[in-house]
């Protein structure tokens, strides 16, 4: 149906396009809706099909992002991140299930980013270095590291108490709070 000239009008007001959840959402192609609307804050794409250059694309309009969630979004590949990079104002990411993530990619994104304070990287199965981490612990308020099977979690918790903002940090199935 149609929208009356007031409703419409209502539809694009800002502060509606502030936060935006298209969790497992049956819209074909959902980031079609955003265009020209870079006031976006949080973009929540978890579990859809969407490709890297799409993503790419998107992230390039929204310059004001601050939380990006990408998990479990099968098609993506870690190349898709090259964005990401650019995004400022980004606090909060989540990438679990990117499978192909490597060191270099978390190093690039904990580099570019560094207002980056919470991380979701669980079953990101390749990573095995802590060390971007360790160089920027005091931002860290939540990493979630579960399903990192290769990861130095030893040498994670043995450097714990230089991580003086961490509130959480998950380890296969564990949860350590502050």
């Amino acid at each position: 149906g149609s929208l009356c000239r007031s409703c419409r009008s209502a539809t694009q007001l800002p502060c509606l396009w502030r936060h935006l959840d298209f969790t497992d959402a049956p819209l074909e192609e959902p980031w079609r809706l955003l265009s020209g609307h870079p006031e976006v804050i949080q973009l929540v794409l978890r579990g859809l099909s969407i490709e890297d250059s799409t993503l790419q694309e998107l992230l390039l309009r929204l310059p004001r992002l601050q939380v990006l969630d990408v998990g479990r979004c099968g098609d993506l590949t870690p190349n898709a991140l090259t964005s990401a990079c650019s995004l400022t104002q980004l606090q909060s990411l989540s990438l679990d299930g990117m499978a192909a993530l490597e060191d270099s990619q978390v190093q690039d994104l904990c580099e570019s980013c560094l207002s980056l304070n919470h991380l979701d990287l669980r079953f990101c199965e390749r990573l095995a270095d802590v060390s971007c981490f360790l160089k920027s612990a005091d931002r860290w308020q939540s990493l979630q590291f579960d399903g990192c099977f290769r990861l130095d979690a030893t040498r994670l918790l043995e450097c714990a108490n230089v991580f003086s903002s961490l509130e959480e940090l998950s380890l296969d199935g564990e949860m350590l709070e502050a």
